[in-house]
């Protein structure tokens, strides 16, 4: 073949002469024939030129045809599916694009390009300026979780680049290696090259041996280009830079995060459901079509019109995944076409997606003898990690260990696998979904695919799999606890599930009906009945245990049963018997608790209608009694006259550089102590930098008062005092303001096996008017009093003492409370130290600041910050934090104060109601309650 980039195509035949037939002679009658290249149409016979005595033919390069709008329209009227080019000669080296027909496998696949291409402007755009620059060859990656839009974004990467003027040969690189297919031959192609490769974490092989072949061959003057998709840009890729950066092949390495906010940047998520909505519609209509599904239609009327049904807007950060699922499964329930719905359903792809991932891991690591016949076991594997997560890497080896233990249930004697193998296990488990808030281990999403594997599981197990894992005496508590609070939501998309979770309920009671009655108040009101009921007999018949015990659970579950009767049935419209608070348009809506056993959806501050679910009794209540309920954590509809969400505060100017007067902010009780998960993962990313650069330059860090977490991602320190800035930060106008803007591309550290974080005290103060999220470093500030009301203090208390003990840094901070009610702590009880007396807290702060003084002495050191840097591991720098709703009396005022103002800094920090007597105090800073 000829003339490449010519107006037409010279095909040489001379070597396969026609015959004659019917009475026509070689070639002639061929004119308007496809031309094809391995099963790619690359053109249409346009001539027999006489001249040539049939030894060529001319023809029209399908590329000319793709200009023609008409041509386009034809097959996209015909197909539903808009052409484009593909490789020709490249193709036996890249996946082949999806076959259409109707099925959520093709429907849901991202390189099917169903659904138009939305939101992602900043990405694609950073992507097409990469493809672009002046360099011959480069690489980037593109990370984020699954479902969040990669391959999609590749995919319209690849359409761009395919339809420019001089088109690229662009593909998604297969892993399998066919016969008609070498990598070799990548180095001959004579088009500029876009290589996809997509769950590049488990190819790291095939990258390298992509980067040798280009960095080998003579590209003069046409661009390479490797992009890499995974789920992480961790391990494996810092040690690609490391091996080829600079090189003539990668420049610095290009990082593009993908976050789940990016595909609903430009309509929202609620629009984009209606755009999905109609795109599946209509391709399920041409399909059906033009495979005949619907005998004498052959129209898009041939699926129903879906019904009129509110979708309403899911959180900014939705996975586009989840979005398109719930589109086809509202387009598939209303479809009149047989296939569309007894084939497969949306979920069941995903799932196999999903299994495909993890056999390539599986392979990456090395695995594949422990794997190859031990059916269900990855499965199994799984869903452990799913159900009962890790923050620590001992927690994970535990839960594998479970996991083997239950796979290995029939025999009595189970031979685990050795250490070196248990260890490489929990590795690729840890590797298949990256922790976002600091954990070990991260976990599938969304929920409802979760929950879908873990029914499988459980129903392929006999219904054993929960029943074994969650009373297994290897797990920590609070594995256990989340394990019980991610199965309770589970039930609400996988009601079977229940059954199996009261089963382990009634064989373990003494381990889990107490959690179990816990975590009711995070059911909607008609699941929570359902839950409770099933759990009542494990309270009903326990021989075994106390009497007072069994009687308190039972008097519990009656009461939220009586609590919730009520609001099992739709509320009735009423009249507001009072005005509500406006919603401000400024309210953060990021509010994803993806570290919080207990998150669900922010609420508003618009009372609700009584439904008597609120999360462990931590939304405050302007005439709420104060008393020791044990009939907590759902807060009494009949009690209640109304509940705030949040509550309007004042920080004091000091929190924000540059204010005089102080600052108007909220604090969201039903976030507990949580910021935004994703702004807080950049700021441990940030200060985990921060910590090894001031490690390796021999730096102390900076005393800091406040961190503010900005909307678009930058991360302030407000400093107590000037210092040089330390990268990754940069000082702002002055050494006491540093920045680490957003744009700054961080490592995905802190590494989850970090033995230590930096500022380990730091407590979430509350979101300012602009979305500003303020944390204040407690080991530096020492005293943080808040002036208000005891009922209103209390529930603030309580969600920083869950704050304090359920993130990353919650192993290396000690947390002691009085005078904080349970109901008011909900599950961080179980994680604090509790004090009947003031003089308690005192007695474990004196000895606690004795120990780490005397330290800080020997080894000549200022503060306990320079201590952990250079010994991060050392338990006499882990922080205090006494969190109390008494009001301190003089003396012990005078006491705290001598503590906190001594010399070497005590490893100390103390939140407390505020009392006139305490405001000697020279590190009191005040936070005061709207009345």
């Amino acid at each position: 073949m000829t003339s490449l980039n010519a107006a037409k195509y010279d095909i040489d035949v001379s070597n396969s002469l026609a015959g004659d037939v019917g009475g026509k002679t070689g070639w002639s009658g061929l004119s308007g024939a496809g031309l094809f290249c391995n099963e790619i149409l690359i053109g249409l016979v346009e001539a027999v030129p006489e001249a040539w005595r049939s030894r060529t033919l001319w023809a029209l390069p399908v590329r000319r045809l793709l200009a023609l709008p008409t041509f386009t329209a034809a097959v996209t009227t015909h197909s539903g599916i808009t052409p484009h080019l593909e490789s020709a000669d490249q193709s036996p080296l890249f996946h082949a694009p999806p076959v259409p027909h109707i099925s959520p496998s093709y429907l849901l696949s991202p390189q099917a390009e169903v659904v138009p291409f939305m939101g992602m402007e900043k990405e694609i755009a950073e992507l097409t300026s990469w493809c672009t620059n002046r360099r011959v060859v480069d690489v980037a990656v593109v990370f984020g979780p699954g479902g969040v839009g990669k391959t999609r974004l590749a995919t319209e990467l690849i359409r761009r680049m395919t339809q420019r003027r001089s088109p690229w040969t662009a593909g998604f690189l297969s892993d399998v290696q066919r016969a008609s297919g070498s990598l070799e031959s990548l180095t001959t192609n004579i088009w500029p090259l876009l290589l996809v490769l997509d769950y590049a974490e488990t190819r790291v092989d095939q990258v390298e041996e992509t980067l040798r072949l280009c960095m080998g061959a003579r590209h003069t003057h046409d661009k390479v280009r490797i992009l890499l998709l995974a789920r992480s840009a961790q391990q494996w890729w810092r040690d690609l830079q490391m091996d080829w950066q600079g090189s003539t092949v990668m420049e610095r390495g290009t990082v593009v995060r993908l976050t789940a906010a990016a595909a609903h940047s430009r309509a929202g998520s609620a629009r984009n459901f209606e755009i999905a909505t109609h795109a599946f519609r209509e391709r399920i209509a041409h399909l059906a079509a033009v495979e005949d599904l619907l005998p004498g239609c052959d129209e898009p009327e041939a699926v129903s019109e879906p019904l009129a049904e509110e979708h309403s807007a899911g959180p900014a950060e939705e996975l586009v995944v989840s979005t398109h699922m719930a589109a086809l499964a509202q387009v598939l329930e209303h479809a009149i076409v047989p296939s569309a719905t007894d084939i497969v359903r949306p979920v069941d792809v995903l799932l196999a997606h999903e299994s495909r991932y993890w056999r390539h891991s599986v392979r990456s690591h090395g695995l594949d003898d422990v794997f190859h016949h031990q059916r269900g076991l990855l499965r199994e594997l799984v869903a452990v990690q799913r159900i009962v997560g890790a923050q620590e890497r001992r927690d994970a080896l535990n839960a594998v260990m479970a996991a083997f233990r239950f796979h290995d249930r029939d025999f009595d004697s189970p031979q685990l696998p050795n250490h070196e193998v248990m260890r490489r296990i929990e590795q690729m488990l840890a590797d298949l979904y990256p922790a976002t808030d600091g954990a070990r281990w991260g976990a599938m999403s969304p929920d409802i695919l979760a929950a879908e594997l873990i029914a499988r599981a459980d129903h392929d197990s006999d219904s054993e799999l929960v029943v074994s894992i969650l009373p297994d005496t290897g797990l920590s508590t609070v594995q256990q606890h989340r394990a019980m609070t991610v199965l309770a939501r589970a039930t609400t998309h996988q009601p079977a599930l229940t059954n199996s979770i009261a089963r382990a309920v009634t064989a373990a009671p003494a381990i889990l009906l107490g959690t179990a009655v816990d975590v009711a108040s995070e059911l909607p009101p008609s699941d929570a009945i359902t839950w409770l009921n099933a759990i009542k007999p494990a309270a009903t018949n326990r021989p075994n245990a106390g009497e007072h015990d069994s009687t308190d659970h039972l008097r519990r579950i009656e009461a939220l049963l009586d609590q919730l009767a009520p609001c099992s049935d739709p509320p009735t419209p009423q009249a507001p018997t009072e005005p509500t608070e406006p919603t401000e348009p400024t309210e953060p809506t990021s509010m994803e608790l993806d570290a919080n056993p207990r998150s669900e959806a922010p609420d508003t501050t618009t009372p609700e209608a009584d439904n008597g679910t609120s999360v462990a009794g931590h939304l405050g209540t302007e005439d709420h009694e104060e008393r020791s309920d044990l009939l907590s954590p759902l807060p009494s509809v009949r009690k209640t006259r109304r509940r705030r969400a949040s509550l309007r505060l004042h920080l004091p100017p000091k929190a924000h550089p540059g204010a005089r007067e102080p600052v108007p902010a909220r604090f969201r009780l039903s976030s507990g102590a949580f910021a935004d998960p994703r702004r807080q993962q950049r700021m441990d990313q940030a200060l985990h930098c921060l910590a090894e650069e001031a490690r390796r330059s021999d730096c102390s860090l900076p005393a800091v008062n406040t961190i503010l977490l900005r909307v678009d991602g930058t991360v302030e320190l407000n400093l107590s005092t000037a210092a040089p800035a330390i990268a990754p930060f940069r000082s702002q106008g002055t050494d006491t303001m540093w920045r680490c803007l957003s744009d700054h591309v961080l490592p995905l550290g802190p590494e989850t096996s970090a033995p230590s974080a930096p500022y380990p005290a730091l407590v979430h103060l509350g979101w300012t008017s602009d979305g500003t999220i303020t944390l204040a470093d407690l080991e530096h500030v020492g005293l943080v009093n808040i002036e208000g009301s005891a009922n209103r203090v209390q529930p603030i208390l309580g969600a920083l003492a869950f704050g304090l003990t359920n993130t990353y840094r919650s192993s290396r901070t000690q947390v002691h409370a009085l005078g904080v009610p349970a109901r008011d702590i909900g599950y961080a009880r179980q994680h604090i130290t509790q004090h009947a007396t003031f003089q308690g807290a005192l007695e474990a702060t004196r000895t606690h600041a004795e120990s780490a003084r005397s330290a800080l002495d020997a080894l000549g050191l200022a503060h306990p910050r320079d201590a952990r840097l250079h010994d991060p591991t050392n338990d006499l720098w882990t922080p205090l934090i006494i969190l109390t709703g008494h009001q301190m009396t003089n003396e012990a005022a005078a006491e705290l104060g001598h503590i906190l103002d001594a010399r070497p800094r005590p490893c100390l920090g103390v939140v407390a109601r505020a009392s006139s007597s305490s405001r000697n105090l020279a590190t009191e800073w005040t936070v005061t309650l709207d009345p």
